[in-house]
């Protein structure tokens, strides 16, 4: 069964990232299938108690992440901003709370916190090379979702990482 939500997941994943890298957005049946999929895929393989917290902490603090981020804009430009329109698309932040649905605590928050300004890094410096204009805006869902699908690859095929579960993040943590 987890097999099969997996490479459910990957084939969501896969269209998700074409469409966000072609037009910039994404179908919006997209998100709510995934989320389906990752309370499936959680729900058959870890208790609903530490499940529950899992979506608990990471809903948290993505919230506090993003509320953080638009009062510091907003004080910045000294007037509201609605980081949505401005610097975020609508599509990244659900994309972020439908992932909420889907890790741990740790992997989640290695997903979010250190891939989301490694991968803008990387696509802000391609996008100079390239001498592309920066008023559009990054696929980050796009690019966000070619990495989950790695994950998920990696986690069917090598067993090796447990998206749901922090005791291997744990291990390379203690030695």
């Amino acid at each position: 069964m987890q097999i099969l939500i997996a490479i459910a997941c990957v084939i969501l994943l896969f269209i998700l990232l074409y469409q966000d890298f072609k037009e910039r957005h994404f179908s919006a049946i997209i998100l709510p299938c995934l989320f389906f999929l990752f309370v499936f895929f959680n729900i058959s393989s870890i208790g609903l108690g530490e499940y529950l917290n899992n979506i608990k902490i990471n809903l948290v603090s993505t919230v506090l992440v993003f509320t953080l981020l638009s009062v510091l804009i907003s004080l910045k430009n000294r007037k509201l901003v609605n980081i949505t329109k401005s610097h975020f698309a609508l599509g990244d932040l659900l994309f972020y709370l439908t992932c909420c649905f889907l890790f741990s605590f740790l992997n989640y928050f290695i997903f979010f916190f250190m891939l989301t300004p490694l991968l803008t890094i990387i696509s802000i410096t391609i996008i100079r090379i390239m001498k592309k204009d920066l008023s559009h805006q990054i696929p980050l869902a796009g690019i966000q979702s070619g990495i989950l699908m790695l994950f998920f690859v990696s986690q069917i095929f090598f067993d090796f990482i447990k998206l749901n579960k922090d005791y291997q993040i744990m291990n390379l943590i203690n030695g």
